[in-house]
């Protein structure tokens, strides 16, 4: 009688825990745990405003590989990047593309309005605090890693004009250690040189210049003579009266890495004036009376 209610007792106590794991494996399949991370509460209160991508899995980005964030209270953001298109085996510049947002618990889900583009991208939002902000892709990508610092500037307005190259750091990316370069408040750029004699001249086989400054990133395209599209980007680290000063972290073809910088003086105010009769372009700039004399030509 003993050995029997032991049985009874073992069996039950079997049956029971069998019972509890099965409850448990299927309460998880219905409602599956969600990763950790901030409150709801917390990451909306946080959110709001511009935020510019500082690394990625760990490894610090680029200049010309940073993606510039904005969420606005409204639930719209917008997206500024440049990347390689490996598609179209081209160089895009994606100018403060508009899209939506929407947050549940600390997941983040992030819309655009360009069809053509993935339909959603998820990530988990890590940490979030005034500054700082860690997320991580749960689709498209899943389990690559981003850190992104608040942007509290935004220089768009204050870098149109003319502006001379005072000192360069670091490698030339595209032979612009001595240059001058006007912004366009339309979003245009001209670039301009010295030729052998000290006289500026601007290239005009190079088209389709085109600029965007989103916060204090500043990124620049442009197509070659055989129709090649070429950008670079930079940090801007602060505009101040006459002076402006960028920085770039670069990378070479055999994977090391060099920083750049470049300061420059604003010369006008004014952006410049193009010309265009039939196939000929004459460009004119601005600038304080008797600063320099200018030579408008193409590169031989």
């Amino acid at each position: 009688m003993k050995k029997d209610v032991f049985y009874t007792l073992l069996a039950s106590v079997m049956l029971a825990a069998t019972a509890g794991l099965m409850t448990a494996c299927t309460s998880n399949d219905d409602n599956p745990v969600m990763p950790n991370g901030p409150s709801e509460s917390v990451i909306k209160e946080n959110i709001i405003g511009k935020w510019k991508g500082i690394t990625q899995d760990g490894s610090e980005l680029t200049t010309n590989d940073r993606t510039v964030l904005t969420f606005n209270a409204d639930g719209t953001r917008t997206v500024s990047k440049s990347y390689y298109d490996t598609d179209t085996k081209s160089y895009i510049l994606r100018n403060k593309q508009t899209g939506t947002y929407t947050i549940e618990g600390s997941q983040l889900k992030s819309y655009l309005d360009e069809a053509d583009l993935y339909e959603v991208v998820t990530y988990n939002i890590d940490a979030i605090g005034s500054n700082e902000m860690a997320m991580t892709m749960e689709n498209f990508r899943p389990g690559r890693k981003f850190d992104y610092n608040r942007v509290t500037t935004d220089y768009a307005a204050e870098i149109v004009g003319v502006w001379e190259g005072v000192e360069m750091t670091g490698d030339e990316t595209y032979g612009n250690a001595e240059a001058r370069i006007v912004y366009e408040a339309n979003g245009k750029f001209y670039y301009l040189r010295k030729n052998g004699e000290g006289q500026w001249y601007m290239n005009f086989k190079e088209s389709d210049r085109k600029y965007i400054v989103d916060g204090d990133w500043l990124a620049t395209s442009w197509k070659d003579e055989n129709g090649n599209t070429n950008f670079e980007c930079w940090d801007i680290d602060e505009i101040k009266g006459d002076v402006m000063k960028w920085s770039a972290l670069r990378e070479r073809e055999d994977g090391t890495r060099f920083k750049t910088t470049f300061t420059w003086r604003k010369i006008s105010n004014r952006p410049a004036l193009v010309l265009t009769v039939g196939d000929t372009s004459i460009g004119l700039v601005f600038v304080r009376g008797g600063d320099y004399s200018m030579t408008i030509k193409e590169f031989a």
